[in-house]
C-alpha cells in the first residue's frame, strides 16, 4: 500500500478556537477519533488537520517554547489546501476575511499555473487556498 498524508498538526496557544475557525471556514467537520487532551482537529478532504496544546511537545519529545507569546515571530511553516477551481479560492478567501482572517499574498498565478492565496489565521498560522487547475502529479528527482 502506497503512503498517503494523514494529519498535519500545529502547536497553538487555543485548539478550540483555531479549530472553530477551520471548521467554518471548510465547513469540515470535527475530528473525534484521534482526540488526546489538548488536541482538536477537523477533517479536511481525505485528512486531518489537527491543532495541539504547546504541552504537546513534551509529550512527543519536542523541543520549543510552552506558550505562543514565548515563540519568535517567524512563521516556520503553513500548509495548502487543494480546490476544484479558481472561484472557490476566491469564495473562501472572501469567507476567511469573514471570520477574521487576513490576506498575506494573492490571489495571484503562481509560475507553476496555480491559483493561490496566502493567508493568515486569526491565530497568526499562515496557509494556502490553491486551485492547481487540475490533478497534481507529483515528481521525484527521478522522474
Amino acid at each position: 500500500m502506497p503512503a498517503s498524508l494523514l494529519q498535519v498538526s500545529i502547536i497553538v496557544d487555543d485548539p478550540g478556537a483555531v479549530v472553530g475557525f477551520y471548521a467554518d471556514l471548510f465547513d469540515a467537520p470535527e475530528e473525534h477519533t484521534v482526540n488526546p487532551e489538548g488536541y482538536r482537529g477537523v477533517i479536511v478532504g481525505e485528512g486531518i488537520l489537527g491543532f495541539n496544546e504547546p504541552a504537546a511537545r513534551g509529550k512527543l519529545g519536542l523541543s520549543g517554547s510552552e506558550s505562543e507569546a514565548q515563540r519568535s515571530s517567524d512563521d516556520v511553516g503553513y500548509f495548502t489546501v487543494q480546490l476544484d477551481a479558481d472561484h472557490e479560492v476566491d469564495r473562501l478567501l472572501s469567507k476567511a476575511l469573514t471570520l477574521g482572517g487576513t490576506v498575506l499574498k494573492g490571489p495571484m498565478v503562481t509560475p507553476f499555473g496555480w491559483y493561490i492565496a496566502v493567508l493568515r489565521d486569526p491565530h497568526g498560522n499562515a496557509f494556502r487556498l490553491a486551485s492547481t487547475r487540475g490533478p497534481v502529479k507529483l515528481r521525484t528527482l527521478s522522474d
